[in-house]
């Protein structure tokens, strides 16, 4: 599945939960680590959700971005279809 906003999109794996209200979408907290494996590859571990959070919704006296309340799209992803960069707009 493909989790896009207006800051940009990620590749995530989705699960439903009937206890979840219609139209919400919920990313797990202290995602979006990165760790290095045996080989030495870094490799990316959840969804970084400051990265798909815009400047637009946040805080107008401290800057702290919305997390909660991000307008946000979820698709089937294409297959062999790769995560877009933070900041890309999506059409």
């Amino acid at each position: 599945m493909k989790l896009e906003t207006e800051a940009g999109a990620t590749l995530i794996d989705l699960a439903y939960d009937e206890r979840m209200q219609p139209g919400t979408v919920s990313v797990p907290n202290g995602q979006g680590m990165r760790f290095v494996d045996e080989t030495g590859t870094v490799l990316p571990s959840g969804v970084f959700a400051n990265e798909l959070t815009s400047t637009r919704y946040r805080d107008r006296f401290v800057g702290t971005p919305f997390h909660k309340f991000v307008p946000a799209r979820v698709t089937l992803a294409n297959p062999g279809e790769a995560a877009v960069t933070p900041g890309q707009l999506m059409a």
